[in-house]
């Protein structure tokens, strides 16, 4: 996924469903933090580098 994102970067053109993807999942990992559930960082984990 990285190396995907980085290429996408590099050329100036990124694909909408990577946006979509990334927005899902740091929408995830914020309603984590913000919800008091910092110290769950198992669940943080699977959110960043999926299960």
């Amino acid at each position: 996924m990285t190396t995907v994102l980085n290429e996408g970067w590099k050329r100036g053109f990124y694909p909408e469903y990577e946006i979509l993807l990334l927005n899902q999942r740091y929408q995830k990992i914020n309603r984590l933090l913000i919800g008091g559930m910092t110290d769950r960082k198992e669940s943080i984990k699977e959110w960043v580098y999926g299960k």
